[in-house]
Order: structure tokens, then C-alpha cells, then sequence
């Protein structure tokens, strides 16, 4: 992918280059909708962490695969504040994926349980992405997985009109 959609102001993913393909990675935990972690997750953290090494959630596009990684912390549910209101709703991350191109049918982005997910589907199974974004940073991540797949892109939601 010679060219990425323009990041948006408050969307939180890394993007890496090589010469085989783009990382973009974020974080795989986040607090809850004050953007403080509780007094339980802090002392679960404590002693988690020291046995856990954190890592982000990732999604790797190369010519002709994908490879997702779910991240790791320190718990396998994650508390994600992205539920309309700023509500706290636990999250189960999908196991990891390394998929031919081929092979994903779509990019699916909906609401389910009034949570906003996005998800693929390939070789029978469906597998979530980042569901601990925020809903604009699900969006950006959408439109760089479908301009990966070759899918036309929907109207940006963070996109502003221009008043003429």
C-alpha cells in the first residue's frame, strides 16, 4: 500500500513500513470512560504485569496476506469504553489469524449489541479487530482495510463538509 488514508485528530494507531508490507498497531487494553483505570484494574494490573509482558493489538497487510495479532495484557477480557453514553462493556479478543488475501470475503463494520464491531470472515471462521478502539479509530482502520482489499470506501465519518 503506497498510500494510507489521512489519519484524523484523536485516532491512536501506529503505522509501520518495511518493504513487505504495513503494521498498524494500538493499544490492546484501554481503561474505562473517564480515561482512568479502576482501583481494581490497577491492583490486577500490578501484579499481572509483572507476569505478563503487554503488547498491542495488530493487523500486518502485505501484497497478499493478513496476519492479526490480538494483543496481550493482563487479563483476556479487556474493558472498552466504547459503548454510546461512554458506557464499559468487556471485550474477548479473537484468536490470532494469518490469512491469504484470497481468502477474506469482506470487511464488515456494523453495530451489534450497541457496540460497533468490525470484523472479516475467511475460511469459516469470523474474526474481530480492535475491538477497544474508539469509533473513529474503527472507522480509519475500515477504510485502510478496504482500500487493502480493493473494496471502494464509504464516506469517511470524520470527514468535515466544507461550508461554501
Amino acid at each position: 500500500m503506497d498510500t494510507l488514508p489521512e489519519v484524523p485528530a484523536g485516532v491512536d494507531i501506529a503505522v509501520e513500513r518495511d518493504a513487505g508490507g504495513v503494521t498498524l498497531s494500538w493499544a490492546a487494553y484501554k481503561t474505562g470512560g473517564s480515561g482512568k483505570p479502576g482501583a481494581g484494574y490497577l491492583a490486577f494490573g500490578l501484579f499481572g504485569w509483572a507476569a505478563r509482558p503487554i503488547l498491542p493489538e495488530s493487523v500486518r497487510l502485505e501484497p497478499d496476506r493478513l496476519q492479526y495479532f490480538p494483543g496481550r495484557g493482563p487479563s483476556e477480557s479487556r474493558s472498552c469504553a466504547d459503548l454510546p453514553g461512554g458506557g464499559v462493556m468487556p471485550v474477548t479478543p479473537a484468536p490470532a489469524a494469518n490469512v491469504p488475501r484470497a481468502a477474506i470475503r469482506a470487511f464488515v463494520i456494523d453495530r451489534v449489541s450497541n457496540r460497533q464491531r468490525l470484523y472479516f470472515d475467511a475460511n469459516d471462521r469470523r474474526t474481530e479487530i480492535g475491538g477497544c478502539l474508539t469509533e473513529a479509530e474503527r472507522a480509519w482502520l475500515f477504510a485502510v482495510l478496504q482500500q487493502w482489499i480493493g473494496s471502494p470506501c464509504p464516506a469517511r465519518p470524520w470527514a468535515r463538509s466544507s461550508a461554501s
